[in-house]
């Protein structure tokens, strides 16, 4: 397994409800270890399987909830 963490740009205007429906949504993708958002909810860190998975289609997920979400960096 190869492992890989990447951090998302998220917007503020989602809701509680939304930010830990995203955390779930992610944490139940394929290859994903760990999905958390910030404390202030403006970024989320993913670690994934390369193996698995990859950072644009994490971001397809993402942008389910938060349709302007980017990649950080």
């Amino acid at each position: 397994m190869r492992k890989a963490d990447i951090s998302y740009h998220i917007h503020s205007h989602l809701s509680e409800r939304d930010c830990a429906k995203l955390e779930h949504i992610l944490r139940s993708h394929s290859g994903v270890q760990r999905a958390n958002l910030s404390s202030n909810k403006h970024a989320l860190t993913v670690a994934y399987d390369v193996d698995t998975t990859n950072s644009l289609l994490l971001l397809s997920r993402i942008r389910m909830l938060d349709s302007h979400a980017s990649i950080l960096g």
